[in-house]
């Protein structure tokens, strides 16, 4: 048996469903930061024995779990995690179970150290390390799909859904499979959506959103958007970073959560200084002191509040 925690992400829903291609028999987990880690850690080695393999990806752990999983090593658990977010080296650096590689995704990571490929590996690593390329509008349309449900990844039945419409979009796209007549039907309907690769309805909307904003919050070195969905904020903040390369993109979400981006400055830094957060140097999160965030005023303030200028 394979037991696999992985980010609620399209690179941590695509690490398992790599998994899937290789291995007969998974268990999903799946997992934000904070205490859903140790509590998926802890389901897993409720059931998990040493004659099973236990993956973790694209998720760096603090060191309480980095403690608590190398517990489990020493009882001859078979343990590999691999992870891309740079906040996590200083633990790399001390765990042999614990691989890390800042350049690529993390489900290009597992494809690698696993041998396992897929003709949307590109497409999905384009997407999160954020490369231009023809591949980009691929991985946007899979993250917008995967993402049109917020909670879906406490229901393993959905986890299997998305893995097998990623399956069906890997085929599809290699030249004379063939399907089933149900197989047909569904891939047809996949096709439909993926007809033009130019740019997806958010895409779109991002930029006439980024247009429509006559004025944003930007206070010494930070731009402030507020509680806007998570694809939007990816979109539009690389625009913003196009003509503000010097400045730093803060998301900040109604529940107190902090996203950064950037072209020049170390946001992981940032992130985990101020804001008990972690990430990339150009794209990380964190959280605010307060939990409930009522409009954008009350988050500046908050935020800078809490950061030195």
């Amino acid at each position: 048996m394979v037991y696999h925690l992985s980010h609620i992400d399209l690179d941590g829903y695509f690490c398992q469903y790599l998994s899937t291609k290789k291995y007969t028999q998974v268990k999903y987990f799946n997992s934000n930061y904070g205490k859903e880690i140790r509590l998926n850690l802890k389901k897993i080695f409720k059931h998990a024995s040493q004659t099973d393999q236990i993956f973790i990806t694209d998720l760096n752990l603090e060191q309480k779990e980095c403690e608590y999983v190398q517990s489990f090593v020493d009882k001859g658990f078979d343990i590999k995690l691999y992870d891309h977010h740079i906040s996590g080296k200083k633990f790399a650096d001390r765990y042999s179970w614990y691989y890390l590689d800042s350049s690529k995704s993390a489900s290009k990571i597992f494809s690698e150290k696993e041998e396992i490929n897929s003709r949307l590996l590109n497409a999905v690593n384009s997407y999160d390390m954020w490369e231009e390329g023809s591949d980009l509008n691929l991985g946007c349309y899979l993250s917008e799909f995967i993402n049109k449900d917020y909670l879906f990844y406490f229901n393993e039945d959905k986890i299997k859904f998305f893995n097998k419409h990623f399956n069906y979009i890997d085929f599809s796209i290699q030249d004379g499979y063939s399907f089933s007549k149900l197989e047909e039907i569904e891939v047809s309907l996949i096709h439909s959506r993926l007809k033009d690769y130019s740019g997806t309805i958010k895409q779109k909307l991002s930029q006439k959103y980024y247009k429509d904003m006559l004025k944003i919050p930007i206070k010494g070195k930070y731009i402030f958007l507020f509680d806007i969905d998570r694809e939007y904020f990816q979109y539009i903040s690389q625009y913003l970073l196009v003509e503000n390369p010097s400045l730093i993109i803060v998301l900040i979400s109604k529940n107190g959560r902090l996203s950064f981006r950037s072209k020049l400055d170390d946001v992981n830094k940032l992130s985990y200084t101020y804001f008990n957060g972690s990430g990339h140097e150009n794209a990380s999160g964190g959280t605010l002191s307060i939990r409930k965030v009522s409009n954008i005023e009350e988050g500046i303030s908050t935020f800078l509040n809490e950061v030195e200028i």
